[in-house]
């Protein structure tokens, strides 16, 4: 099963990706504020999606999924956290094929489409008007 991974999560992986000891070489190298940083490293803040592009960028990953992750932290709403959960486990899901790395960053166009495809699909079954509610 997947865990949702938090803003301070992907803050600490993109930090080790990039070889930063501390939150401040972290802020510096990528023109951010070190109170924000500290906000991502303890936290108490999330990304807002241009951070989530770029936490995806360092990692490599898609960044609709960090995006996702991180509108599920920080909605006030059960159901909508439950929402972004699902379109999380579903991006995710739709990036992973098993392949290494880098594998993945050298993937031809045609997988990318296809994977960009069945994301489609899963996501437009996720938002689809459920059938048992019945409307007098």
């Amino acid at each position: 099963r997947l865990k949702m991974q938090t803003t301070k999560d992907f803050y600490e992986a993109a930090k080790a990706a990039v070889g930063c000891r501390s939150d401040y070489a972290f802020a510096k190298l990528y023109g951010l504020t070190r109170s924000a940083v500290s906000q991502y490293a303890n936290g108490k803040s999330t990304f807002d999606d241009e951070r989530a592009e770029l936490i995806a960028e360092i990692l490599k990953i898609e960044p609709g999924y960090v995006m996702a992750c991180a509108r599920a932290e920080r909605t006030k709403s059960e159901k909508s956290r439950s929402t972004w959960a699902r379109v999380a486990k579903i991006l995710a899901a739709s990036t992973q094929t098993g392949r290494t790395k880098a594998e993945t960053t050298k993937a031809p166009a045609s997988h990318n489409n296809h994977s960009i495809c069945i994301m489609s699909n899963q996501l437009r079954n996720l938002f689809k008007p459920r059938q048992h509610l019945a409307f007098a």
